[in-house]
């Protein structure tokens, strides 16, 4: 049988507590947060850091490459030779040289081939007008030996009046697309392949002011004005997807060109200095999960200088040819060499 134990124990317990607790609390919390944040972040553009990548790097080099490309095809020679007198009609042009850029961590350098073609003639209010043709090709080398394969196509219209006390205005425009099919790499010659591609269009103005001195010497001051648009794109590079925004840019410039005329020609010698006002080109890079963006601003001076002249062969045909290079600035030209000649029926 299982123990049934009863204890009875001596003196019996008997407690008895009598608690009488009198808490009074009396908080009286005052707080008076006055916080004043004054956040004022200014983030810079990336610059060559290990966060701009040498991938990323080549996307902006084919990005800057058209837009350099599109500023070299529109620098049109037609309207300067019919201003030194160059007859009007049928006319070609042809020619080719090199160019480069060195900012914000990219490097670039290219040769091209230009060709322009058109016609023009004079009408009755006074101005000599025409319509033009452009092409351009080109081959770029970009850092860490990435390279690229630029196209240009323009169309475009031009006008030149002259004012009277041997001055005169020129007006022009054109538009057209300039695509890039590239190659980008980085420090161990891994590669990312993509094409960029974009539709862009320029108007411009220039006037000029003839001062003639003595054996047909003449001095010309001269003064100019651009605005150019340059679309957007997106594409892929490898599995990097890139979404290039667009841009647009006014840029001015002054020259003085010093010439001669002789018989039926003249030479010359030009030197200018130009100023892009605005621009830059944002750009957004994404690889999986990662995004990434770049501002490149187009904002800068460049100067250049060029040799020429024209020679009318009759009353019906004329050649005219320069030789032009750049001195300084990001974006800078190298050699140049051009040619044309002129039919009139």
């Amino acid at each position: 049988p299982a123990p049934q134990p009863a204890p009875t124990p001596t003196p019996a317990p008997q407690p008895a507590p009598q608690p009488t607790p009198t808490p009074q609390p009396a908080p009286q919390p005052t707080p008076a947060p006055q916080p004043a944040p004054t956040p004022a972040p200014q983030p810079a553009p990336v610059q060559s850091t290990a966060y701009d990548t040498p991938h990323m790097r080549g996307a902006r080099s084919a990005i800057m490459s058209n837009i350099n490309g599109w500023r070299t095809l529109t620098n049109t020679y037609r309207p300067r030779a019919l201003q030194q007198g160059a007859t009007t009609g049928i006319w070609a042009h042809i020619g080719g040289g090199q160019y480069s850029y060195d900012a914000q961590g990219i490097d670039t350098d290219t040769t091209y081939t230009r060709i322009q073609g058109g016609y023009d003639t004079k009408t009755s209010s006074g101005w000599t007008v025409g319509g033009q043709v452009s092409y351009l090709r080109g081959h770029d080398d970009y850092v860490f030996n990435g390279s690229g394969k630029e196209k240009a196509f323009a169309v475009g219209a031009y006008g030149l009046k002259d004012l009277g006390r041997d001055q005169y205005i020129q007006l022009e425009s054109q538009v057209g697309r300039v695509t890039n099919t590239f190659t980008a790499r980085n420090e161990i010659g891994e590669s990312l392949s993509g094409e960029t591609k974009a539709n862009a269009y320029t108007i411009g103005a220039r006037y000029g002011k003839t001062v003639k001195l003595q054996n047909g010497v003449y001095i010309e001051p001269q003064a100019q004005l651009s605005y150019t648009h340059f679309g957007g794109d997106s594409f892929n590079a490898g599995t990097m997807h890139v979404d290039q925004a667009g841009v647009s840019s006014t840029a001015g410039g002054l020259g003085l060109e010093i010439g001669k005329t002789f018989g039926a020609g003249s030479i010359y010698t030009r030197v200018g200095v130009n100023h892009a006002f605005s621009g830059s080109v944002k750009t957004t890079y994404t690889s999986g999960s990662t995004v990434k963006s770049t501002e490149q601003d187009l904002k800068g001076t460049w100067t250049d200088l060029a040799f020429g002249g024209r020679y009318g062969i009759n009353a019906n045909n004329s050649l005219y040819a320069d030789i032009s290079t750049g001195l300084s600035g990001d974006y800078k030209a190298g050699w140049s060499v051009n040619a044309g000649f002129t039919h009139k029926f």
